[in-house]
């Protein structure tokens, strides 16, 4: 199984959290990712990144919300938009 993370702070707070996406890689993914070479690993990562990110961007647009950064701040901060 693999996790997939973005930590963010909440804004006008210290609260920090972070989106979190689970995946589990299959024995059978990876049977067929070995008999298609180690390019199709990585490509089966790509996909699950960008499911996550348009995961993450659509709980932000329902909610109203964004991430954005701040000067001096190692992580996001999500707040409205």
């Amino acid at each position: 199984m693999f996790e997939l993370l973005l930590p963010y702070q909440v804004e006008k707070s210290e609260e920090a959290t972070m989106f979190r996406r689970r995946w589990t890689y299959t024995a059978q993914q990876e049977a067929i990712d070995l008999k298609s070479g180690m390019y199709a690993c990585r490509a089966r990562h790509v996909l699950e990144k960008h499911a996550f990110i348009r995961q993450v961007l659509r709980e932000l647009n329902q909610r109203g919300e964004k991430l954005y950064s701040v000067e001096g701040r190692r992580m996001p901060v999500r707040g409205k938009a």
